[in-house]
């Protein structure tokens, strides 16, 4: 033994090491390694030892968490207990079972590579770190018990390497391959297993009254296992294959049924039959696989049931005494149901070589993936495991076929077969392939693959009939029908041929992982759209959705290059002719209407606000979810409102709530985000003017709503920036990173946000969180300076000049407690001599809708850029937005201006006209049809109704030094405050009136001679600084009051001097 324990080293040949095996004779009590060859290489069984027993050698498996240590011949504590991961191995393809991977060639043969380590193929079984082929009974090829256990339970591996049937049972070929009966009487099929040793014949075939060998009675239906007659029952002697004799008819079940040779069917012991019967007739493993689970009356005894709709094992009690109704889909074990059903064709049988020698000898069909050969027309090529299968194609199964292989084409598209011993009458579904729906029909027995016992199976699989991938829109219980795929959602297109609506490929790959809610475990592939990688996860057996394949091929044919959904503020982001969303990036650019967004793991192009705002009320498209009413917003009404949506598709203009409509739109919602302060007693807005203010945490702010514009109190940005983190309520799985401004850092930090009812110190970036904050002493439609170099807010000095750039203004903020310059950025978005609306939260340009009112704060026009085919919110860069001369107009109510179109209905009030300083607009204010001061003069702007100031003449201190008080017609009672010529004289003159001239001279006058008296709105007043008469005036005289030859409009003549 030493010697062998010498030579025997992992890694190394085979050749070199003289293997002991299970049962082999020895003498020593010695513990010998447990050694094994694959692939031509030693490895080692680390999991257990040889140990000598009453002269042969049994294998001693060590304890959960041990391992056989070669040096100490003991079972010690495994290195990798309590591990969650495998170690990482260099060599290509050296990875075990459980070792880290990134591909399938890091792992050894009978691997692949999923979620990050080594696991066994379907066909393959793990034998503590390595993979062995599963050996069916009978087979040769085995090292390890293992191998002939996963495939029949108790089989056992014989010291010549083949696998060999339990105790008290015998092996059986059959096409699908050698299975285990009980040699005991009476004769039975091998599913169900006996309990306790005990054969139940419940589900041999058998006919209750129509045998022609037994009329009116019970009689099995035998058969001999040499024979190749599959139509003929020659009576039903059993001289033949599987033939059901029906009466004088023979039914065709040799596809479903197979003849299993077995010890106790005899002529000696069925004397009415032929003398070379020597098997019964047992339902085939496709047939096995599709049976409903029978539990019995009175279940207590736990056994496996392969559920096909699910592809996976379900544990449940059954009666062993069950005759009436048994079901041979009944399994001992989760490995064998496993093995026998779901290692193999979903549903129907494989397809087979044909032999002209005996039928059990005929082979399934094999790598039709890599070799030449090709499925049937009616049969399709499956990867199961390691082996390429043939397997009865969707339509094949759902037709009227159903999966069989009948001789003509079946009468029915269903087969509701006939009443067998055993079985019940009961209600099932068929696929009508003409009315592309499933339909119920009352069963038998001996039916086919197209066969179900729900309709929710019948649907689920042959869905794939209809649709190549994924299921059918539904619309209640029915599937979407459709002419064309208009009639179907973007997510969907019309599958011509089945005309009901289908999903695309990018509709089902970007769904998210669904395990479901019941109880198995099921491996599936599902397409992580954001990794762009399939991968495995446990799918539970029922409540799932489309994004779920059986390997991982399939999920990686149907999902290659599909990127996940953009997730946009609001509506979907732009898909490009295929449906396909596009990527954006500096280099590919969005679509007009469209802008680059990024949602934290993909960029998208998203549709505009301002572009959103101004969409028409879409219905969208009819589709599962069924009609619901959503929100627009009216751009013509400046309001929210509701309208009957379809359920699927539409625009962008789609809000669930009033609210979220009016707060994205702006419509009643606040600049700066929230809503207005309302009164606590009647939930009202509370209304503000330039006489009623607001708290000290609101500013009066003018809001559009309902086709009118209020204002209103709204919380300022200081306001926001002050309040503390709020998480909020959990209304989601997952909470996410937000960031809020720190009053005690002065500084955006990050928190946790649950996702539902926080405040509005809550921002997606730290960048937002910063220019929003950064600009709370600045105006509406300003930002702040930031330096180019750390890109934080440039200070300034407000007690010196020019401390900001030209069109900067320096402004203290009480948030970052030093000054900062507010403005905006020389921009090419607005005309010359207008500045842009700079949205604070993203420092971009805020875009409009032309010609709808609201979609520009109060003293903004939308005006069109060429250049960038978008429309944007503009103000002129000086405080006033007539011509020169012209006066604003500005409501009583709002001391807002009136915004109007150029060359349009005049929409201003008596007096007033739509103008612009800009030429070569559509937008303008309303300003005063004439100037208000004669050539356009200065005039004062009056600081509560933001018009032009009024006076009186002759009123002392009515206008200001500088100013006289013009009136628009000589017989008007009050006038403007109209700023006075430089050039007028003063001096000689009482307070607040001017000396008549001509020129720059003054005109003298005689009170005692009225042929030199002043005109009539002056009077003759004496100068004591230059000791004469003059003529004085409360109006600045014009030049053109004096004739050249020195007269008055009166005719009357002055001195001049």
């Amino acid at each position: 033994l030493s010697v062998v324990a010498e030579n025997c080293q992992q890694g190394q040949l085979c050749e070199s090491c003289d293997f002991f095996r299970e049962l082999d004779n020895c003498q020593s009590a010695e513990k010998i390694p447990h050694f094994l060859c694959k692939s031509g290489q030693i490895f080692v069984n680390s999991s257990g030892y040889l140990l000598c027993e009453e002269g042969l050698l049994r294998l001693i498996g060590c304890q959960p968490g041990t391992t056989f240590e070669l040096i100490t011949k003991k079972c010690v504590k495994s290195r990798t207990a309590g591990r969650s991961k495998r170690r990482r191995r260099t060599a290509i393809g050296s990875s075990l079972v459980g070792d880290v991977c990134s591909f399938n060639t890091d792992c050894q043969q009978g691997m692949f590579c999923s979620s990050g380590n080594c696991q066994c193929l379907s066909d393959f079984v793990a034998v503590e770190e390595h993979c062995w082929p599963k050996i069916n009974p009978g087979e040769s090829g085995c090292a390890n018990s293992k191998q002939c256990d996963a495939v029949w339970p108790d089989a056992i591996c014989s010291t010549t390497g083949v696998c060999e049937c339990p105790p008290a049972t015998v092996p059986s070929r059959t096409r699908d391959g050698t299975v285990c009966i009980s040699s005991l009487i009476p004769p039975s099929c091998p599913l169900p297993e006996p309990h306790n040793g005990i054969p139940n014949p419940a589900t041999i075939l058998a006919n209750p009254s129509t045998h022609p060998l037994n009329p009116g009675g019970y009689m099995p239906v035998l058969c001999t296992s040499t024979s190749t007659e599959i139509h003929r029952s020659n009576g039903g002697d059993g001289s033949t294959w599987c033939v059901y004799p029906d009466g004088d008819n023979d039914i065709f079940v040799a596809d479903i049924y197979d003849c299993i040779s077995h010890p106790q069917v005899t002529n000696e012991l069925f004397p009415e039959f032929h003398d070379t019967i020597d098997g019964i007739c047992c339902q085939n493993r496709a047939f096995v696989c599709v049976q409903p689970m029978e539990s019995g009356d009175e279940p207590s005894v736990p056994r496996w049931w392969f559920n096909s709709a699910t592809g996976s094992c379900v544990q449940f009690t059954w009666d062993p005494t069950t005759i009436e109704g048994a079901s041979p889909n009944n399994f001992r074990t989760v490995d064998h149901c496993e093995s026998y059903c779901r290692d193999t064709c979903k549903r129907g049988a494989v397809e087979f070589t044909k032999s002209s020698a005996v039928i059990f000898e005929e082979q399934p069909k094999s790598g039709c993936l890599s070799s030449g050969f090709r499925c049937s027309h009616d049969h399709e090529c499956v990867l199961i495991g390691s082996s390429q299968t043939c397997c009865p194609s969707t339509a094949h199964l759902c037709g009227p076929y159903g999966g069989r292989q009948y001789i003509s084409k079946p009468i029915l598209n269903y087969d509701r077969g006939v009443a067998i011993a055993g079985s019940k009458s009961t209600t099932r579904y068929y696929y009508d392939v003409e009315r592309s729906q499933c339909v119920s029909f009352v069963y038998h027995g001996l039916g086919n693959f197209n066969n179900f016992v729900t309709k929710q199976e019948c649907e689920v699989f042959c869905s794939r009939l209809v649709c190549t991938n994924g299921s059918p829109l539904r619309i209640g219980e029915d599937w979407q029908r459709c002419e064309a795929s208009t009639e179907c959602p973007s997510s969907h297109f019309c599958s011509t041929s089945h005309r009901v609506c289908c999903p695309t490929a990018q509709s089902i790959c970007t769904q998210p992982k669904q395990s479901g809610d019941c109880t198995s475990t099921i491996r599936r592939y599902w397409y992580n759209a954001v990794t762009r990688q399939c991968e495995m996860f446990h799918y539970t057996g029922c409540h799932g959705n489309d994004n779920s394949f059986h390997s991982l091929v399939a999920c990686q044919q149907q999902c290659k290059g599909i990127r996940a959904e953009p997730k946009c503020p609001n509506g979907r982001a732009y898909r490009d002719h295929l449906g396909k969303f596009v990527r954006c990036s500096p280099q590919t650019r969005c679509p007009p209407n469209y802008v680059c967004s990024y949602d934290g793991l993909t960029h998208g192009c998203c549709p505009t606000k301002a572009f959103t705002c101004s969409l028409a009320a879409d219905k969208g498209v009819r589709c599962g979810l069924g009609r619901s009413y959503r929100y627009f917003f009216n751009a013509a009404k400046q309001a929210c409102e509701s309208f009957q949506y379809e359920g699927c598709d539409g625009n962008s203009n789609n809000f669930l709530t009033a609210q979220h409509c009016e707060q994205y739109c702006g419509v009643g919602g606040c600049p700066n985000g929230g809503f207005p302060l309302q009164e606590e007693k009647s939930v009202r807005p509370v209304a503000c003017s330039g006489l009623k203010g607001c708290p000290s945490t609101h500013e009066c702010v003018a809001i559009p709503s309902k086709g009118n514009v209020a204002n209103r109190c709204c919380p300022t940005k200081e306001h926001i920036c002050s309040q503390p983190p709020l998480a909020g309520s959990q209304c989601s799985s997952v909470t996410t990173s937000r960031y809020y401004f720190n009053l005690v850092t002065r500084q955006c930090t990050s928190f946790h946000f649950n996702g539902c009812s926080g405040n509005l110190n809550n921002f997606a970036s730290k960048e937002l969180c910063n220019n929003f904050c950064s600009s709370a002493a600045c105006e509406l439609g300003e930002t702040v300076l930031k330096d180019p170099g750390t890109s934080r807010p440039f200070r300034c000095n407000s007690d010196l000049r020019n401390s900001c750039p030209p069109k900067y203004q320096c402004r203290f903020s009480k948030l970052l407690t030093y000054a900062v310059c507010c403005g905006s950025p020389v921009t090419d978005h607005c005309p010359e001599g207008e500045r842009p609306y700079m949205v604070s939260i993203d420092e971009t340009v805020k875009e409009c809708s032309a010609n709808i009112p609201g979609s520009c704060p109060a003293q903004f026009l939308c005006r069109f850029n060429l250049q960038k085919n978008k429309y944007y919110c503009c103000a002129p860069d000086s405080e006033n937005f007539c011509p020169e001369g012209r006066a604003l107009f500005r409501s009583r109510q709002t001391s807002l201006p009136h915004r109007c179109v150029l060359n349009f209905l005049n929409e201003c009030s008596a007096g007033f006209s739509c103008q612009s300083r800009i030429k070569g607009v559509t937008q303008g204010f309303c300003c005063t049809e004439r100037s208000v001061c004669k050539g356009d003069a200065q005039f004062i702007v009056d600081d509560g109704t933001k018009m032009p100031r009024i006076c009186t003449p002759g009123l002392l201190h009515s206008c200001p030094i500088g100013y006289h008080c013009q009136l628009p017609k000589p017989h008007s009672t009050n006038g403007f405050c109209c700023k006075v010529d430089v050039d007028v004289i003063t001096e000689g003159c009482p307070p607040t009136e001017y000396a008549l001239t001509d020129g720059k001279k003054v005109v003298e006058c005689d009170p005692f001679n009225s042929s030199r008296s002043c005109p009539a709105e002056f009077s003759c007043q004496f100068a004591v600084l230059f000791q004469r008469y003059q003529c004085c005036g409360k109006i600045p005289p014009d030049g053109s009051e004096l004739s050249s030859r020195g007269k008055t409009k009166s005719g009357r003549t002055v001195r001049i001097r």
